[in-house]
């Protein structure tokens, strides 16, 4: 650790977290309440202007109103963003894993509604949700505490100006409030999930503020829940020496606070905080290549939401950040749009993710990795980030103003067929017609910490046809059952290979490993009109008695339309050596003869032959899991292969695409 994150460290989570909660403590068994940042209450006759210059709505007078409102009702289905708003009417939700789930008149915030499991209400720091039955996920009761469910209401009663949609936003921000008492119970454990809700409620009332049922007492209600959280991020900010998404969202919710607080030395404070921690995590967690440290593909979404909604929403406040910032912002994009497959879809490498921060774009299927691209394409008119099936976004418009809307269609459209070598990040994308072949080759996660990167090295999936064919087993829960997490975690479950039964790293808990010696190293990277060739090798299994260096190539021959894979394990000994491929649940796999198979879909059809020097080699079909999404869970197949001999020995897999 850096002596300027130690000392941070220090700061953060020992010194300022342990006077926050002797003050918390405090007030709790007193039963008073904390001391917050001073601020004087508005009056009646204030509201008017209050309400005139609130920081987060969408239009600055009438006129923009009426043109926001047409253009909004020209890009999206309004009878679908009724339909979606009359859902939450009666507070019915789709949990993380498409569960439909209706609590009735009144959400218990601290139940997990798929498991009918209620968390206990005491203080936050005294509760351990990881030690929770099986089948209980936190995540289900978090998701609920965002207050998405107020981005939905708002869009809802901006087109339609119905007063039913304010009023049960407002029931259900007021009971949230009463119902989770500060730093009481599981929805003041984790501090990102605070900063969500911040940030989703004050863009909520960026529609609702005009609303004649938003009065002195509820614009007050509102400050004093925005200095709550406030006061909560800042003193268990998510910092440490190898920092991730988690503290990007705590610096995304202070930059929304400080700019709702901005005529004050605190809400100034936070503003500036917020500014330069972006301009640091952008060098820290970033490559050069615009590829997240953290090594997981779903949530580099929810990196570059971050980066550039901080960047939009501070430079409105008069901040300029530096070239390199913009520059790796616009890779960020480049990336991402390396990473879309033809449905919008991402390889499901590392951990999975439930939804975008602030979702803006009601009416896409969450999670939703593609619509950030609009964003992207408006900020640098960038054709390639330009999807020329859509029109121009919500998003956009909400974000940049009502005139984007010509802007962005004038920004011309270039798809963006070719491969991609991201050398600094490890992500490789093999593209051709048809064809998406993503491949993790670089560290497995946050520089030897772990998660959200998975023991995946040379790992790969194939996208082949508009359809998944050669999987990642996903994630499934990160808290419903310990054993499954680590289970997907493990390199056994992963279509690479692994030596003696041995990890490729040790994990620790739910989220760390020992330590990670893998040390990716690129041999050779080409990719021209004829072909794509990668050639790299790891030394996780160098730490064995008989160190073991594992090499694999990838080469794509484009006309022939055959992809050969050879793996080569360097030794001196005897190893058993494991290596194995799963399939999509869709897809049809046989054997039709000694390890050769076919895998069929509904329109596409692949054969692999398999061969290796070792007499020993065989392969078979076995039964494995599977999950397409957070809370996604069912059975699949998998070619298995397996030898034992003595090293160097090698095997082949050649993939003929038909």
């Amino acid at each position: 650790m850096k002596i300027f994150d130690y000392i941070n460290h220090i700061n953060y989570n020992i010194v300022r977290k342990k006077l926050f909660r002797r003050e918390v403590e405090a007030s709790y068994y007193s039963q008073k309440n904390i001391k917050l940042p001073a601020y004087d209450k508005i009056k009646g006759d204030e509201l008017q202007q209050i309400k005139e210059t609130f920081p987060f709505t969408f239009f600055s007078s009438d006129e923009e109103k009426v043109r926001l409102k047409n253009t909004l009702e020209l890009i999206e289905d309004t009878a679908e963003v009724i339909k979606k708003a009359g859902a939450v009417l009666r507070n019915e939700y789709l949990l993380p894993g498409k569960q439909l789930l209706s609590p009735g008149e009144n959400i218990k915030w601290n139940y997990d509604y798929a498991a009918k499991y209620e968390w206990e209400k005491s203080l936050s720091w005294m509760l351990d949700f990881t030690d929770a039955p099986v089948g209980v996920d936190i995540k289900n009761t978090w998701y609920i505490a965002r207050f998405h469910q107020g981005i939905i209401l708002s869009r809802a009663y901006f087109l339609t100006g119905n007063e039913k949609y304010t009023s049960h936003f407002l029931n259900l921000f007021k009971d949230f409030i009463s119902s989770n008492r500060f730093c009481t119970g599981v929805n003041w454990i984790k501090t990102s999930e605070v900063s969500i809700r911040l940030i989703n409620v004050l863009f909520s009332f960026g529609f609702f503020i005009n609303s004649s049922l938003v009065d002195e007492n509820i614009y007050n209600t509102l400050f004093d829940f925005v200095l709550h959280h406030t006061l909560f991020i800042e003193n268990n900010l998510e910092y440490a020496g190898k920092r991730g998404s988690s503290y990007l969202v705590n610096l995304l919710a202070l930059t929304a606070a400080g700019i709702f607080l901005k005529r004050s030395y605190y809400g100034k404070k936070n503003i500036e905080f917020a500014y330069s921690g972006f301009e640091q995590e952008m060098r820290e967690q970033v490559h050069e290549d615009g590829v997240s440290y953290e090594q997981s593909v779903p949530l580099h979404s929810v990196l570059l939401e971050v980066f550039y909604l901080g960047k939009t929403l501070l430079t409105r406040e008069g901040f300029s950040f530096t070239e390199l910032y913009n520059e790796k912002l616009k890779l960020m994009f480049e990336v991402q749009s390396a990473y879309l497959r033809d449905d919008n879809s991402v390889p499901q490498i590392g951990d999975a993710i439930v939804g975008r921060i602030l979702p803006i774009n009601i009416l896409n299927e969450q999670p939703d990795y593609s619509s950030v691209m609009a964003a992207g394409a408006y900020l640098f008119k960038e054709p390639k980030f330009k999807d020329a099936e859509k029109e121009v976004t919500p998003e956009v418009v909400l974000m940049f103003g009502v005139n984007a809307a010509d802007e962005y269609k004038s920004i011309r459209i270039e798809k963006n067929n070719s491969s991609s070598g991201f050398v600094k990040g490890g992500h490789y994308i093999l593209k051709d017609d048809n064809l998406h072949l993503f491949i993790e080759a670089g560290e497995i996660g946050k520089r030897g910490l772990g998660a959200p990167g998975h023991n995946d090295t040379f790992s790969f999936e194939l996208f082949y046809m508009d359809e998944n064919i050669i999987v990642d087993p996903g994630t499934y829960s990160i808290y419903a059952d310990n054993v499954l997490r680590n289970k997907f975690r493990s390199v056994k479950n992963h279509n690479t290979a692994y030596v003696d039964d041995e990890e490729l790293s040790e994990l620790d808990g739910l989220f760390k490993i020992k330590d990670d010696i893998t040390k990716p190293k690129l041999i050779e990277w080409r990719s021209n009109k004829e072909e794509d060739f990668l050639s790299i090798q790891h030394y996780g299994y160098a730490r064995l008695t008989d160190p073991v260096i594992v090499k694999r190539n990838f080469h794509y021959h484009k006309a022939q339309k055959i992809i050969e894979i050879r793996d080569e394990f360097i030794g001196g000994d005897v190893h058993k050596v494991v290596a194995g491929f799963l399939f999509h649940p869709n897809i049809k796999l046989i054997s039709i003869g000694e390890n050769t198979y076919t895998a069929s879909g509904r329109h596409s059809n692949i054969k692999l032959q398999i061969k290796g020097s070792s007499v020993s080699l065989k392969s078979s079909v076995t039964t494995s899991l599977f999950s397409e999404g957070y809370g996604k869970i069912e059975e699949t197949k998998r070619i298995t292969i397996m030898f034992k001999e003595k090293l160097p020995a090698y095997v082949t897999t050649q993939i003929s695409l038909e």
